[in-house]
């Protein structure tokens, strides 16, 4: 059986959609066979399809490292692939987030939205820290509203991923109650893809990239991601400040046949004990 090389490419998809995100196409038409060759990788089947072309199988990068226990990355900007060891990447990621339970985030956003939230408790787990967040949005009708205000969220730090979890109904965030919020490296250009399902129990493929990295005025790095829906218009964009988490949100509002931009941001968060507001 012929050899089979790792061809250093990411899966097709990505491929092509980083390379529409520098503007470049790569693209050449040739003639390959399709799955001449049946991958296993410690006995496991490579479900993924294979392409034979000149005499070289290549296979499936994603797939095949991933079931050899690597990690997978793709820089959008640099066209870069590579294949490193698995890590947990908790000192990076955890930068990101709060050092101490009674953080508070107060938002407000488009059409008089706001809410709350408070950081309840930090768990470590074996290559697991979790981050437990309770709070509620704001309420506009003066307390004639029904729906349930209450907000749950959990980030995981989970191998080289921030992970968002959240339980809620009236929350102006993402139409996905489960999603990636950033993985490292912390640095412009990664991308990754990632199947998400939303509240209907449908699945679609979202294309994330960080596409900007600031230093704030406090000496804090802000990292700005890009999350698009590849099968409709949809997207989100989030800003995510060390020590604070995510101080800015924008989707695209879906309401009926008409959508367009919406979102919040923080106006206050830290160690708050007592907040006056005069309304």
């Amino acid at each position: 059986m012929k050899k089979v090389f790792i061809c250093c490419l990411v899966l097709l998809i990505a491929i092509i959609t980083a390379s529409l995100a520098v503007g470049s196409d790569y693209s050449e038409m040739i003639n390959v066979h399709r799955n001449k060759v049946i991958l296993e990788v410690n006995s496991v089947r490579v479900a993924t399809d294979n392409f034979l072309y000149n005499g070289t199988t290549y296979v499936p990068i994603r797939a095949v490292s991933e079931l050899l226990g690597k990690e997978v990355g793709w820089n959008a900007y640099t066209n870069v692939a590579s294949i490193n060891e698995a890590k947990y990447e908790k000192d990076q990621l955890s930068r990101l987030l709060p050092e101490k339970t009674g953080y508070r985030w107060m938002y407000e956003g488009f059409a008089e939205y706001s809410h709350q939230m408070m950081l309840d408790v930090i768990t470590d787990e074996p290559q697991k820290r979790i981050y437990a967040i309770s709070g509620e949005v704001g309420d506009p009708s003066g307390g004639e509203g029904t729906v349930d205000r209450n907000i749950s969220i959990k980030y995981t730090i989970e191998g080289n991923r921030l992970i968002q979890e959240k339980t809620e109904q009236a929350m102006l965030d993402s139409k996905f109650d489960k999603l990636i919020l950033i993985k490292t490296p912390l640095m412009v250009g990664t991308f990754w893809a990632e199947t998400v399902v939303d509240k209907t129990g449908k699945e679609t493929l979202i294309n994330a990239l960080i596409k900007k990295v600031e230093l704030t005025g406090d000496n804090k790095l802000k990292y700005t991601v890009r999350y698009v829906d590849t099968n409709s218009g949809y997207y989100e964009e989030r800003v995510i400040e060390e020590g604070a988490g995510v101080v800015a949100f924008e989707k695209l509002l879906e309401l009926g046949d008409t959508s367009f931009p919406a979102g919040y941001f923080t106006y206050l968060s830290g160690d708050l004990d007592t907040v006056q507001l005069s309304l």
